[in-house]
């Protein structure tokens, strides 16, 4: 039999605002932005402990820079006997991963080494406990529905357009912030900005040349002929099917040989080297035989 155990665990986090000089913060907005820190909260808190309902009160509101003051109440349904989570063990570790869920690359993963963008447990976590933190954080940093709602959060900050930094910290304030987000960051973490696409280093090309032949490889099936344009030489491989079949029919004119100017269609592939396009070696082949074309099929005799 399952029964309903509510345990209040309660400590405060401050969700602090600071604003450029001079600014005040938009009620509104603020409000919102409230609204979407807690939702992260809730929905990284089911993530990392779906057996708890994490409930937020807002304690009291500062003007001078915007500290929302909150306590972090987790209401459990537990199993009776042994503890099912180990985080039952590190009541503070999931308060503090859960607070600073906002922290998490929600938009653009920038990586350095291995540090991605999440913020570093607190220094005086133990060894162990901090292990437990950074484990929980990728859990959030996996999980779609949780960057999701850390992105809203995102846009309604710069929405405000005059807050310079967010922080969060623990009730203590001669503590150091468990993470302090600049304004630089909003706009990676909301997702609304994103990096320049990647430049391609092949591309294909296509072009009409006028050519001279100077070696055709007279078999009905793809092989390399060799052409002169503007006196240089160059090989490419004949698909034309059209050219292929009247090979294969005996329909090639006589003048299909050395020495005969012809209009191809070209397509070969080029490699980006440096900041020069060059062809790919091997890569060229006719597709089309533009002029002169070989001699059309003869229409079948009819019979009685």
């Amino acid at each position: 039999m399952m029964a309903s155990l509510t345990i209040p665990r309660e400590e405060e986090i401050v969700l602090q605002f600071d604003f450029d000089p001079g600014a005040n913060a938009d009620a509104i907005i603020a409000a919102e932005a409230l609204i979407a820190w807690v939702e992260a909260a809730r929905t990284a808190n089911a993530i990392i402990n779906p057996l708890s309902e994490l409930k937020v009160d807002l304690v009291s509101a500062e003007q001078a820079c915007l500290k929302l003051r909150t306590v972090f109440r987790f209401v459990e349904d537990k199993v009776l006997g042994p503890p099912a989570d180990f985080l039952d063990e590190f009541p503070r570790i999931k308060k503090l991963v859960v607070a600073t869920v906002i922290g998490i690359p929600a938009g653009l993963a920038i990586v350095v080494g291995e540090h991605v963008m999440f913020p570093d447990p607190p220094a005086d976590l133990s060894p162990a406990a901090k292990q437990v933190f950074q484990e929980e954080a990728k859990k959030l940093e996996s999980s779609p529905e949780v960057k999701k709602k850390v992105q809203e959060f995102y846009k309604k900050v710069e929405k405000q357009g005059t807050i310079s930094q967010v922080q969060i910290k623990e009730g203590d304030e001669r503590a150091p912030p468990l993470m302090t987000i600049p304004r630089t960051e909003f706009s990676v973490r909301s997702g609304l900005w994103s990096p320049p696409e990647e430049q391609p280093t092949e591309r294909p090309q296509v072009k009409d040349w006028d050519v001279v032949l100077t070696h055709p490889v007279l078999v009905s099936k793809p092989e390399i002929w060799r052409f002169k344009r503007e006196g240089l030489p160059f090989s490419a491989k004949m698909e034309d099917n059209a050219i292929l079949l009247a090979i294969k029919d005996g329909r090639l004119p006589l003048h299909f040989q050395e020495g005969e100017a012809m209009k191809v269609r070209v397509e070969w592939r080029e490699r980006l080297v440096g900041k020069v396009w060059e062809p790919v070696a091997r890569s060229y082949k006719i597709t089309k035989v533009l002029a002169p074309k070989p001699l059309a099929a003869a229409a079948p005799l009819l019979t009685e």
